[in-house]
C-alpha cells in the first residue's frame, strides 16, 4: 500500500519538474501576495553579487542570474530533485523492504491467501518455531472472521493495525 502511494508521489514529482509548473507556482504565490495585501513585502529581487575572497577564488567569474525567475527556477528544480532522491533513498533500504515483506505476509494470511515464509524471515527469526507460525498464519482468517471491530465484521484486512 505504501509503495503504491510512493510510486504515485514520484509520478506527481516527475510531472511537476516542468517550467510551466514552476511558473504556475510563482504566479499563484504572487496572486496570494496580492490577495493578502502584504505591503510590507518587497517584490522579489536578485541578491547582490558578492566577491569571493581572493584566497578562495580560482580566477573565474561567478554565475549571475539575469532574472528573479531564473534564480527561483534553479531552486525549484533542486528542491524537487532533492525530495525525489530522499524518497528513493528512504524507501529502498533493505530494512524497509524486509518490513514490507513481513507486512505482506501478515495481510495475505489474514485475508485467507496462501502464504510462504521466505528464507529471509526464517533466517532473521531463527528462534521461532516455523511449523507453529505456519499453523497460526493458516488459522488467522478464521480468527479475523470471528472478530468484530467496533461492532462491524471485518471483510478484508488492509492494514496491520487491524490485526494487532
Amino acid at each position: 500500500m505504501l509503495m503504491i502511494a510512493l510510486q504515485l508521489l514520484m509520478q506527481v514529482l516527475k510531472l511537476s519538474i516542468t517550467i510551466e509548473m514552476m511558473n504556475i507556482l510563482l504566479n499563484s504565490l504572487n496572486q496570494l501576495n496580492l490577495q493578502l495585501k502584504i505591503s510590507a513585502c518587497d517584490p522579489p529581487v536578485i541578491p547582490r553579487q558578492r566577491r569571493i575572497p581572493r584566497r578562495l577564488s580560482d580566477g573565474t567569474s561567478q554565475h549571475q542570474f539575469t532574472t528573479v525567475e531564473d534564480m527561483h527556477r534553479k531552486e525549484y528544480f533542486e528542491g524537487i530533485d532533492a525530495v525525489k532522491g530522499e524518497l528513493e533513498r528512504r524507501f529502498r533500504q533493505q530494512n524497509f523492504l524486509f518490513a514490507q515483506t513481513v507486512e505482506k505476509l501478515l495481510l495475505d494470511s489474514a485475508n485467507g491467501k496462501s502464504v510462504a515464509i521466505t528464507e529471509k524471515i526464517q533466517e532473521i527469526y531463527n528462534g521461532v518455531d516455523m511449523q507453529k507460525l505456519k499453523l497460526h498464519l493458516q488459522m488467522r482468517p478464521d480468527v479475523i472472521k470471528c472478530s468484530l471491530l467496533d461492532g462491524i465484521s471485518i471483510k478484508k484486512v488492509t492494514r496491520v493495525h487491524t490485526i494487532c
